[in-house]
């Protein structure tokens, strides 16, 4: 602990937000402090003790409404601009910062106990309800999964920690009580001769502990030799794994960035394709409203024109009918006046026949009363004929004839 240093100390009095604190994790691009409890995810800044973003975890049925639910752990990712959440029902959430939207990567049916991140956030540990750690990559692949408490663990084998000697190997805890109890046995064995007071002479010759000793280090080094090379192959395939791995994940996301790339252009010229056909389409409606504005003056205009004409109609027949009043007062006037030049030259005629003739005498003269033969007056009529046509376009749609006689 003595490399540790402390760098900065907050305390806070209070934290305000959705229910009871879990767990936390400190967001270094802000400064923030994000706090898991039983009901959401709450944003605290420590400097001004407030809340600055919540978000519930039981409107989308994350955790129950009765606060019995549990995070159990939280993590900061700023490359993925992503808040990691698992819960104790076994689901594991990202929550994206920056639209605001919930999405579980997984779930795990037993429940989870912990979740923990390596420091380059490239690694991620699970510890599931049935006692197994879950390894996987920073995209939720898989890589491996043991028990926490295998059932052979401590019996007769070695636990190799490090690269370092044979002191450095330790038992399990089975090991180590098996090992306590044949020493409890040894001394058991050993009061039992004291108190009988057995005396053994041995008559042999020692064995060379040395040699013993030197046999039984080889077979350790042989031991710790082989499960280091174990170890070794076992890393180098996990490695092996975990670069495969990476060079799928860069190849699917060269894809990925190659098809984001293909959809930008396609997207880009689709919009410049349809910005073109709005100015078009702008254009044409414009040219519309200018056809229909000028088309509705030609209308108007015609119509004004129709109205015009069917007035100057309505004014010709008019004086049409007064000149026939006209003519046919005159006419009537004339008739008469032929009727009485008719009589004048008639007298006139009698008159000079009179004259030129002998005188009659009274005695022989009568006098008779003179009535003027009324011829019969000649009667004049007068007929008008009137042909209306109908065209459209030049073409004589119809044809109608109108006689009017005095």
């Amino acid at each position: 602990m003595r490399n540790l240093k402390l760098l900065r100390s907050l305390c806070s009095n209070a934290l305000h937000g959705l229910g009871k604190p879990q767990c936390l994790s400190v967001r270094t691009d802000t400064g923030t402090v994000l706090v898991g409890s039983n009901l959401g995810i709450t944003e605290l800044d420590p400097q001004t003790e407030q809340v600055v973003n919540e978000v519930s975890l039981v409107g989308e049925a994350y955790l129950p409404e009765d606060g019995t639910g549990c995070i159990v752990g939280i993590q900061d990712l700023p490359d993925q601009e992503s808040v990691c959440v698992a819960t104790s029902s076994g689901d594991v959430i990202l929550y994206n910062v920056t639209n605001n939207q919930l999405e579980c990567v997984g779930s795990v049916e037993s429940g989870l106990t912990g979740m923990s991140w390596s420091p380059d956030q490239e690694l991620v540990i699970l510890t599931t309800g049935q006692e197994t750690i879950i390894m996987m990559t920073k995209d939720f692949d898989p890589i491996t999964e043991v028990r926490i408490h295998q059932d052979d663990f401590g019996e007769g084998k070695f636990i190799t920690v490090g690269w370092g000697k044979k002191e450095t190997q330790f038992h399990g805890s089975e090991g180590k009580q098996a090992a306590h109890r044949k020493q409890v046995e040894i001394n058991e064995l050993q009061a039992q001769l004291q108190s009988q007071h057995v005396q053994i002479e041995m008559d042999v010759i020692k064995p060379d502990l040395t040699a013993a000793l030197r046999e039984v280090r080889s077979e350790f080094e042989n031991l710790a030799a082989k499960n280091m090379v174990e170890t070794e192959d076992w890393y180098k395939s996990k490695l092996t794994d975990l670069t495969d791995s990476a060079s799928r994940n860069n190849d699917a996301l060269r894809l990925s960035k190659q098809e984001n790339s293909e959809s930008r252009r396609q997207v880009q010229a689709l919009t410049s394709e349809i910005n073109g056909l709005r100015g078009t389409n702008e254009s044409l409606e414009h040219q519309m409203r200018e056809m229909e504005e000028r088309f509705s003056m030609e209308a108007n205009n015609y119509q004004d024109n129709i109205s015009q004409l069917e007035e100057d109609i309505h004014n010709l027949k008019d004086e049409m009918s007064r000149h026939l009043q006209e003519y046919q007062d005159l006419l009537n006037v004339k008739m008469a006046l032929d009727i009485e030049i008719a009589t004048y030259r008639k007298l006139l005629e009698g008159e000079e026949t009179r004259i030129a003739g002998p005188i009659p005498s009274f005695s022989s003269l009568s006098f008779h009363d003179s009535t003027y033969e009324h011829q019969p007056m000649l009667e004049s009529k007068k007929r008008i004929t009137i042909k209306t046509f109908e065209t459209q376009d030049g073409d004589v749609l119809s044809e109608t004839t109108q006689r009017i006689e005095d």
